[in-house]
């Protein structure tokens, strides 16, 4: 994904002023967070139709441009100490779920090359760790997005 960096600020900045929380990537390096805190995954993707190439010839330079689109599930986790009241994960996510259909989000998600699809249900992860409640929630989103490529050969001859 070539704007993957840009895609991954948009998404963390606007979970994080939804719920005012710290968001992480998982499976990323991290100093331990203080809770309750918020963990952003990528899911699987999809592709929409076919992938699509087209040439473009200037004498002797070649160019492909390679387009395509995909559907990226991205998984929104809330992990807190807390089991009831507006710190508890549960109240977090539905935050976090509500901002999505805010129109100022989706036009910030939106420049970021990310078009909102729908929402999963969420769902009460919530397990024991070492001796202690931890208070977990998640719910999927879909997102459509436009991946584009441009490879260039100068001198690359011809077909």
């Amino acid at each position: 994904m070539s704007s993957w960096p840009l895609i991954q600020t948009a998404l963390e900045n606007v979970f994080m002023r939804a719920t005012g929380l710290a968001f992480v990537w998982d499976n990323e390096p991290r100093k331990l967070l203080p809770k309750p805190f918020g963990v952003l995954a990528l899911g699987e993707s999809v592709s929409i139709g076919r992938d699509h190439s087209a040439y473009k010839f200037r004498n002797s330079d070649i160019s492909i441009n390679l387009s395509g689109y995909r559907e990226i599930t991205i998984t929104v986790q809330i992990i807190s100490r807390q089991a009831r009241g507006e710190q508890s994960s549960r109240a977090i996510i539905e935050r976090a779920r509500l901002a999505l259909a805010n129109p100022v989000y989706r036009d910030e998600l939106r420049s970021a090359g990310l078009v909102f699809v729908e929402n999963h249900p969420v769902l009460d992860i919530s397990n024991s760790f070492d001796q202690r409640q931890e208070s977990r929630a998640a719910f999927d989103v879909v997102f459509r997005l436009m991946l584009n490529e441009e490879h260039s050969w100068p001198q690359g001859g011809y077909f």
